[in-house]
């Protein structure tokens, strides 16, 4: 084996990257991973994808194939926040509570503005003023983060109040 690479050795979960190799004097290689083996012996190349940090371990075999070297990579999976959203109410103003919920996948841990959380879960939080909460996930390979902007809406007010009396009978009709 004289060369076995991959384009990138540390993706976004989702994301896809192309292991690579150049081998001579093999009747037959393969890939291994997650106990599966895969022939490819006739390509130079293969696309992956895995959803976790995966070890790919290319194997040369020799003729009549009873040995084989091999060499190994390791391709790390970042985590990935599926979803990061505010679920009710829409339009909320300073005192609401609102819900958020999330989805998190390949994270040994996350959090909420320094709150440990867990992959799925709602949130309940009680809105003082403008806030930027963030989600962070992480795994050994690294962390993403994502973010969501509380506005209240300004409280009412009345502005002006007129009646056209000043004082009124029970039953008496105004206008204002």
């Amino acid at each position: 084996i004289d060369e076995f690479i991959l384009k990138r050795n540390l993706i976004q979960h989702g994301d896809t990257t192309i292991l690579s190799w150049k081998v001579s004097k093999a009747s037959r290689i393969s890939i291994v991973h997650d106990n599966n083996e895969i022939d490819v012996t006739d390509v130079q190349e293969f696309n992956v994808n895995p959803d976790k940090t995966t070890t790919y371990i290319l194997r040369a075999y020799t003729e009549g194939g009873l040995r084989f070297i091999e060499k190994s990579v390791v391709l790390q999976v970042l985590p990935h926040i599926q979803a990061f959203e505010l679920v009710q109410p829409r339009r909320y103003c300073e005192g609401s509570i609102v819900f958020l919920k999330w989805q998190i996948e390949n994270a040994s841990s996350a959090f909420i503005d320094n709150q440990e959380v867990t992959s799925f879960e709602e949130y309940k939080y009680k809105v003082v003023g403008q806030k930027l909460l963030r989600l962070t996930a992480s795994n050994q390979d690294g962390k993403v983060a994502k973010q969501i902007k509380l506005l209240p809406l300004p409280a009412a007010s009345i502005v002006f109040f007129k009646a056209d009396r000043n004082s009124v009978i029970v039953g008496d009709k105004i206008r204002l």
